[in-house]
């Protein structure tokens, strides 16, 4: 069966955020699923399964192999992303990948040290476009986010 359209679709998730669409926009362009699945640790039988539900359609195979490898590898993460593409020598996807790997450990360092509560999943409509919001709505008595010294000196003191 092959899998086509939004594979996952959480409009509250950031572009960073580890989720099979955003995966799925890091590897446009990267046609050799099936080598970058080999280094993902999928067995070669489920890739050729895969292949074979997909009619070897390039995208819908890439599509499928994704999402097999996010919802069967329960340590799938950016970092493992990476290093398989670096594998399969897509040297400049690995350093985008890496990138957002970087910003989800900060983010995700601020929220375990408490400095935010949550990402926000809306935007108060009444500010300037151009500012972020000053309260996160995950927030129970509605603090304002922190400044850039104190998220700076979350992860630097971590």
């Amino acid at each position: 069966m092959a899998v086509s359209g939004n594979v996952e679709d959480n409009p509250g998730l950031g572009a960073d955020e580890f989720t099979v669409k955003n995966i799925l926009r890091q590897l446009s362009g990267v046609t050799d699923w099936k080598l970058l699945g080999i280094e993902l640790n999928i067995a070669l039988a489920k890739l050729n399964d895969i292949a074979h539900d997909c009619n070897n359609k390039v995208n819908d195979c890439r599509i499928s192999m994704v999402d097999f490898w996010v919802h069967s590898d329960t340590t799938a993460c950016w970092k493992k992303l990476a290093n398989a593409l670096e594998r399969i020598f897509q040297n400049v996807k690995a350093k985008e990948v890496r990138e957002l790997e970087r910003k989800e450990e900060v983010f995700g360092g601020m929220i375990s040290l408490g400095v935010v509560t949550g990402p926000p999943t809306s935007m108060d409509t009444s500010r300037d476009s151009h500012e972020p919001p000053t309260t996160s709505p995950h927030s129970t008595d509605q603090t304002a986010l922190p400044s850039i010294r104190d998220v700076v000196h979350a992860v630097v003191s971590k």
